[in-house]
């Protein structure tokens, strides 16, 4: 009967909307209120293979093992012992396959050769009443795991699908940032946060449904510290009961008549010191193990995720919503936090130490900086046109403007290199006394240093590098590889700038047609002689700002390209010409892939039929696009929705007989086909596996082959051709070496100091520890040496790896950065892609990577 009370009150006091469409609304919530929570999103399995699917998630997932072929190594602990044994291996995708044989008194090692066609995880299980051990290698017989029997007398060796999406991610996650577990809860999160210590009237509370991202009705309550701490958490509401139904208004009405029974989990941010300021649990002055030396460590963002389907569903209930490791946003599967929340927050996931840890940040200017569960996250300021408000007081878009507003100033308060005149209009609400910014904790400290100073007691020293307060607040406090926040800045203060008024954050509504200066076309100037081209404008409002800012604005540093756009921030897309920049890679994720928009209510709005965004993106593409890769348009001059299949045969190669092909790589596939097109005089070739997505060509006869891979959906084709140069005679010994031979340690780690470019710097000229090699760059996001002094190079391999992308091998960071896309240091020597005397190094490390990217 709950709703009946909000239905009675409620009517006397419309606003834009008829008594009629608002009694059908309660009806249906009405018919609905007696259907408990259903638990986490229900995955749709609807989802057909030429439907795009890759949302809420990082491009390059860190597969857990590259597809190709393996050897398992099945072993008795002690020579002689005799005995049967079953091995069983278990793959993505729920297939297995099962072996059983034996050991002897003369053979305690049986070898057992598996191929995965993609790459991913393999649970791999050895059951025998004999005590055994197991070992996966690499086919050129490199190590890659090892496991000895456990208390059960099985060994089992477990690779993830992602080194950065398990359940064991998640948890490693929340051991780091809540080490005594003092959070686990909403309610004992809120506790500690000092949610009761905060007068009423200072928690912000708007209301509102997020049409953009998750489409949840979604109530936030935020409340901010006068050490510059900034705390939110959010209930989310979802009608899932009516078909069709899931991210309509109906989640809206929900959470504003507080329909507790569509209540399903909440999300909360925190923007803190937390485990390691003062007398914290990792604090400097502690004696726990991951007590760090630094007095003053920086803020830093923190995501949880709770599950409100324990408790009870009648009332608030937050003792009872308990923390999640993975969740599921968006209807398509379950995903590890903080990865969830932090794909389009700006942050940087990297895989768990050896030993299971979560890692440190290795974006924030030092690498191994202690700060362990920092992934470099940022806060998303609140859009007003991408919300949807209520009819009635007090939840009418007017009502909810100024409260939006404190909001979105309380996030800009967190964002680097602040200017005076911003601290001072946007972020008074962090002090004891709003209208005391001069000594706004108590404790004599100002508000600008302290949400500017590494220690706000210390404005002599600001920034740790010896600038004062005033030289800080004037040429910023990041570092040179740093995340800089110049576009959210500047879009925070457009959004809330009245031009005819002197100052910042002066009009009370949010400005939904603000461009910024970078995107508006102008007459050439001698100041601006190539402004952006006429329509940038509608190309920034109606593409750029809705379905690329709240992701993209967040990402970048000054180090992210070494050409004249501005320093090089160019993934920020702070300027048309930096968007521009892109194009080829716009075209490929938006239009070819259906990777972006990422999340996946801003992915079928931009879809929509009703939407031009694809047509004006695209025209501005083909603009700058080659002849030969331009966005085509169908009969109705629109461009279609991708899901037409993509055959990839993989880059061509110089290697010996067999090598397996890489199709891996094709979109929206239901079967593929290849076959020999061209071949040398004389040739033995034979072609196996031409049904799967990585076939295994064989000869003895050097020379070039031509395959052709013909990938089907539904009766669509479409044929890609793979060049292969066999050449047997190729050794670890020849120029080129024989891929197969290829390791970390003895053919790639040398590389990065020997890869000098025009200019004569090598990788590690820039990418190195202060007092290593060449110049090191304070902010340079990784070093190319063994930071760890670790005599195994673990580290150095490990930091390596995470820049390769086993599903894409080609876009791999660490073949893509020195071969010159969007990269500070340039082109580095042997890494020029079309120029196949200087390529060397690019072919190397491709073969690398295609051969499973073995360590030793």
């Amino acid at each position: 009967m709950r709703l009946l009370t909000p239905l009675y009150r409620m009517t006397g006091i419309f606003s834009g909307r008829t008594v009629l469409s608002t009694l059908l609304t309660l009806f249906l919530l009405f018919m609905v209120a007696s259907c408990s929570r259903d638990g986490d999103v229900e995955v749709d399995a609807s989802i057909k293979l030429n439907e795009p699917n890759s949302f809420a998630a990082f491009i390059n997932p860190l597969a857990g093992l590259a597809s190709g072929d393996y050897v398992i190594e099945v072993n008795t602990d002690t020579a002689g012992d005799a005995g049967s044994f079953t091995l069983t291996v278990s793959y993505d995708g729920g297939t297995e396959e099962e072996f059983t044989g034996s050991w002897t008194a003369t053979t305690s090692t049986r070898n057992i050769d598996i191929t995965l066609y993609t790459a991913g995880g393999v649970t791999i299980t050895l059951t025998s009443s004999v005590e055994n051990n197991l070992r996966l290698l690499h086919s050129n017989g490199s190590v890659i795991a090892t496991a000895g029997a456990i208390a059960t007398g099985d060994s089992i060796i477990s690779l993830e699908t992602s080194r950065i999406d398990s359940a064991a991610y998640g948890a490693a996650y929340y051991a780091t940032i809540d080490p005594t577990s003092v959070k686990d809860t909403l309610e004992k999160w809120k506790v500690e946060n000092g949610f009761y210590d905060v007068a009423a009237d200072r928690i912000i509370q708007p209301r509102f449904r997020d049409t953009k991202d998750l489409g949840y009705g979604r109530g936030m309550r935020m409340w901010t510290k006068s050490d510059g701490s900034l705390y939110f958490f959010v209930e989310n509401f979802q009608v899932r009961t009516l078909p069709g139904e899931a991210y309509t208004t109906l989640n809206l009405e929900a959470l504003l008549t507080d329909a507790r029974q569509h209540h399903f989990g909440s999300n909360a941010i925190e923007f803190s010191t937390y485990p390691y300021g003062p007398g914290e649990p990792c604090g400097f002055d502690s004696t726990a193990a991951c007590a760090i030396s630094d007095p003053n460590p920086p803020k830093f963002n923190k995501f949880f995720t709770f599950d409100a389907t324990l408790g009870n569903q009648k009332a608030e209930d937050h003792e009872n919503e308990t923390r999640l490791d993975e969740v599921n946003l968006d209807g398509r599967g379950d995903k590890a936090m903080p990865g969830a929340c932090v794909y389009c927050h700006g942050g940087t996931l990297r895989p768990l130490r050896a030993d299971g840890t979560f890692r440190d940040n290795t974006l924030n200017g030092t690498a191994g900086n202690d700060i362990d569960g920092d992934v470099n996250a940022k806060l998303q300021l609140l859009e007003v046109p991408s919300l949807e408000y209520g009819d009635y007081s007090p939840y009418t878009k007017a009502e909810q403007e100024p409260i939006i507003k404190q909001v979105n100033q309380a996030i800009y308060c967190t964002y680097p290199n602040l200017p005076a005149a911003g601290i001072q209009a946007a972020c008074a609400q962090f002090c004891n006394d709003p209208s005391n910014t001069v000594d706004c904790d108590g404790n004599g400290n100002s508000l600008e240093a302290i949400l500017t100073c590494k220690d706000s007691a210390n404005t002599v020293d600001c920034d740790g590098l010896g600038n004062n307060l005033a030289a800080v607040l004037v040429g910023g406090n990041t570092l040179q590889g740093q995340w800089t926040g110049d576009f959210a800045r500047v879009m925070s203060e457009g959004w809330y700038d009245d031009p005819d008024v002197v100052g910042a954050f002066d009009r009370d509504t949010y400005n939904d047609d603000f461009v910024p200066l970078e995107w508006r076309h102008t007459t050439p100037t001698i100041a601006i002689p190539n402004p952006p081209p006429p329509g940038s404008e509608q190309l920034f409002l109606e593409v750029v700002q809705p379905f690329c800012f709240v992701c993209h604005s967040r990402r970048g540093s000054n180090l992210g390209s070494v050409d004249t756009r501005s320093t090089g921030k160019d993934i920020d897309f702070n300027s048309y010409e930096k968007f521009i920049s892109h194009a080829d890679q716009i075209k490929l994720y938006v239009f070819d892939r259906g990777i972006m928009p990422l999340s996946l209510r801003g992915f079928n709005a931009f879809w929509d039929e009703d939407s031009d965004a694809p047509q004006i993106l695209a025209a501005h593409l083909n603009g700058v696009l080659d002849v030969d890769n331009l966005i085509p348009l169908n009969n109705e001059n629109k461009v279609n929705l991708p899901g037409a299949p993509v055959a990839d045969a993989g880059p061509d190669r110089t290697t010996t007989s067999p090598v397996r092909l890489f199709g891996s790589n094709s979109r929206f596939v239901s079967s593929y086909l290849w076959s020999i097109t061209s071949e040398p005089t004389g040739s033995d070739a034979v072609l196996i596996d031409t049904a799967t997505s990585r076939p295994l060509l064989t000869t003895s006869v050097d020379g070039d082959y031509e395959v052709s891979l013909t990938a089907t959906f539904n009766g669509v084709l479409s044929t890609d051709v793979v060049r292969i140069k066999i050449d047997n005679g190729l050794t670890n010994a020849t120029t080129p070496l024989d891929p197969k031979t290829l390791t970390f340690d003895a053919n790639i780690k040398p590389i990065f100091g020997n890869a000098g470019g025009s200019d004569g710097r090598e990788c590690n000229h820039c990418h190195s520890v202060a007092g290593g090699t060449g110049t090191p760059i304070p902010g340079v996001p990784v070093y190319w040496n063994d930071v760890d002094n670790d005599a195994a190079d673990r580290t150095f391999y490990e930091e390596v790896l995470a820049r390769v992308d086993f599903n894409d091998p080609e876009n791999s960071l660490i073949l893509t950065k020195p071969s010159n896309a969007h990269h500070y240091g340039g082109l580095r020597g042997g890494f020029e892609v079309s120029n196949p005397a200087n390529r060397q190094n690019y072919d190397l490390f491709l073969n690398w990577i295609m051969e499973g990217a073995p360590e030793n």
